[in-house]
Order: C-alpha cells, then sequence, then structure tokens
C-alpha cells in the first residue's frame, strides 16, 4: 500500500518508539536543530524538509535505502538505474527544487467563455462609439461576473492625455492638491460608476446674504441681476439654474432656507461646479428677500404662466427673476410681491399635451435674454 512522505516518516519515528518531541531532540543532537511543530507538520503532509533537513531524519531514522523507503523501491521509475548514493543525491536535488519554489508548476486556470473584447481606447474627455467590428474574442474566468457581455480596453488610466493636464493644470491653479489614482479606487470614492473621470474634496459653499449680492452688483458698477428659486426641489434643476445663472451674468441666486432643496453634491455636479463661483444667499424668508430687493428699485419679474409674453417685456436695467417649483410655480405670497409676471411662448396651433417648459430650461431662456439685453447695450 502506497504511503506519502509524511505516514513514511511517522511510521518510521515509530519503529524506534520515538514521539514527535524525541524525534526533534534527536536531529537536534544530530546538528540540525527543528521543532516537534515541525516535525507535526512533516508528517500531516503540511509541509516537506529541506535537503539538509531530509538527509539528517534519514540518518537519525536509520534510513539506507531512501529511494526504496520513500518511493516505494520502484525500480522502473526515474530512480531505476542508480545505486544507493545516487538515489540519495536525485532526491536531494528534488528537495532543493521544491524548496526554491522557482520550478513549480502554475495552475491551470481553465478558461470558462469566451467574450468580445473591443479595440477601442476608451477614455473620460471625448470619448468614442462602440464599434460592432472592432472586436477580438477573449476567454475570461470566473472572476468576470456572469452578466458581462462584452470588455472594453481601457486606455491609460482611463482619461486621455489633454484632458487630464488640463484638470491638473485647473487644479493646481487653484492651490489643491492632486493625485491620480486608478479607476476603481475613483469610483469608490464617487460611490459611483457615474463620473467624468474627477473628484474633489471641498468644503461645504459659504452662502452670503442678499446685501452681499447687491453689493457685488455695485462693486462692478453693473445694474444688478439676481435669480431667486421659490421650492426648487429637484437638485438636477437648481444645479441647471446656477450654471445659466452664472454663464449669463447673474450676481448671485436667492434660495429659500425651507421648501425647496440646498446646494448639496449632486446640485454641484449638475452645475458643472457653477454652484462654487457663483454667490448663493439662502434666506429664511423669501417673501423678506423680495421686499429688500425691492427696496434698492430693482424689478421684479416673476416666470409664471397667465404673464406678459417674453417678446414683449423688458428685462433691462435693474432686475430679479423669480422662478417657482416645478409643480405649482411661485408660491401666491411670491406672486403679489413681483412686480410683473413673464411667460414663455410657445408654439401655437400645436395640441402638444405639455403646458410649460421645464423650470431649469425657462430659466436659462429668461437670463440669456437679461444678458442679450445688457450686451446690446455695450
Amino acid at each position: 500500500m502506497y504511503k506519502t512522505f509524511g505516514e513514511t516518516i511517522a511510521s518510521l519515528r515509530r519503529a524506534h518508539g520515538m514521539r514527535q518531541q524525541a524525534l526533534a531532540e534527536a536531529m537536534a543532537e544530530a546538528g540540525m536543530p527543528v521543532s516537534n511543530q515541525a516535525v507535526s507538520k512533516w508528517e500531516n503532509d503540511a509541509t516537506l524538509p529541506n535537503a539538509q533537513q531530509f538527509l539528517t531524519l534519514c540518518r537519525v531514522l536509520d534510513v539506507d535505502d531512501i529511494a526504496g523507503t520513500f518511493s516505494g523501491g520502484d525500480a522502473g521509475g526515474l530512480l531505476a538505474g542508480l545505486n544507493a548514493e545516487g538515489r540519495r543525491r536525485a532526491l536531494e536535488y528534488i528537495a532543493l527544487l521544491r524548496e526554491s519554489k522557482r520550478f513549480a508548476a502554475a495552475p491551470e486556470v481553465p478558461a470558462l467563455r469566451s467574450l468580445p473584447l473591443y479595440s477601442l481606447a476608451v477614455s473620460a474627455g471625448t470619448g468614442q462609439f462602440l464599434d460592432g467590428e472592432s472586436y477580438e474574442m477573449q476567454p475570461v474566468g470566473p472572476e468576470v461576473p456572469e452578466e458581462a457581455n462584452f470588455g472594453v480596453r481601457v486606455a491609460g488610466d482611463s482619461m486621455e492625455p489633454r484632458m487630464a493636464g488640463y484638470y491638473t493644470a485647473l487644479g493646481k491653479a487653484a492651490g489643491a492638491v492632486i493625485k491620480r489614482v486608478p479607476a476603481g479606487k475613483l469610483q469608490k470614492l464617487c460611490g459611483t460608476q457615474d463620473h467624468q473621470g474627477v473628484a474633489a474634496w471641498a468644503a461645504r459653499i459659504q452662502y452670503v446674504g442678499v446685501e452681499e449680492l447687491l453689493q457685488i452688483a455695485k462693486d462692478r458698477g453693473e445694474p444688478p441681476f439676481l435669480v431667486l428659486c421659490d421650492g426648487i426641489e429637484d437638485p438636477h434643476n437648481l444645479g441647471a439654474i446656477l450654471r445659466s445663472a452664472l454663464l449669463c451674468g447673474a450676481h448671485g441666486v436667492i434660495i429659500p432656507r425651507r421648501g425647496g432643496v440646498g446646494v448639496t453634491g449632486t446640485v454641484m455636479k449638475a452645475s458643472a461646479g457653477a454652484a462654487a463661483r457663483l454667490p448663493i444667499a439662502r434666506v429664511s424668508n423669501l417673501a423678506q428677500a423680495i421686499r429688500t430687493i425691492k427696496e434698492h428699485n430693482i424689478f421684479v419679474y416673476c416666470a409664471d404662466l397667465g404673464g406678459a409674453p417674453l417678446a414683449k417685456t423688458d428685462l433691462s436695467g435693474p432686475v430679479a427673476l423669480v422662478l417657482g417649483s416645478e409643480g405649482g410655480g411661485p408660491g401666491a405670497l411670491t406672486r403679489k410681491l413681483c412686480d410683473a409676471a413673464v411667460t414663455l411662448e410657445m408654439a401655437p396651433g400645436q395640441a402638444t399635451g405639455v403646458d410649460s417648459y421645464n423650470v431649469s430650461v425657462a430659466a436659462g431662456i429668461l437670463c440669456y435674454d437679461v444678458m442679450r439685453r445688457r450686451l446690446a447695450k455695450k
């Protein structure tokens, strides 16, 4: 019956009437100190002794025929034709090869399936559409999720050098610490795959007061241009409004402390960073803010159905635009406090089933009209 290496050692030890501790002590006396735990691991086939330990073990256990004892005396095996010394040297060399681990056989990982691997370089920035013919079949293992049905070869760190250079220069100019990380780490930081290759740690924005917005216009020598949001609840809409307001030259945006969304991470992302550049006042009483604005001779327009068409409304001069909630528009008190209402026309004679523009779209149209009129006077 075939015995493993460990079983053979245990059998020889017991034949000499020795415990594992006694065998360890005998090897130490022979000039090769080992622990009884090491002997236990050998006998359990958990580890193998190195060549020197093996030869000392054979001497202590009185093993003369090494090949016959540990290989079952297989005369037709690889050791056939060697004398006792030759067999000893062969086994010693085998033990050294095992110990070095340089010649260990690599485990074979069978490919379970093949997926199309697209060769187009995909990166943040310009991006490309996947071509239905530009791929090669790639064997994949169990590490690829079962639901995956194609792969994409990502170029570099997944961002084009031109875009990476732009964001790096932008960050350094702002005094930020720039760190480039693998795409997987960035996804973990963002908590989503829906990002554009850049993330930033920043302090919460500092809201300002209404008077500060008015002072900004005064310092610039410009007639005040403000945007007020009455009950905007969708962060994407607020972000888009902030973006349009900044690009069209507004001096600031006023939002309520309650009854509307504040500047969140989603708002910041939807605004494309405008929320960090445009002064924002968050007030506890929007009605009082409107009264304060009017005291500075600023004409307040309310975007509302039933108002005067934009084409017939003069949005030049000191102006404030009030935008209401997505569903109900401005509140009743807000409407009452506004100087006038303005409506965006729609194509006549078409039964669209839609009665108004999205509030962020309306904000973009109105802000652009204010900017257009101001530019025309320069």
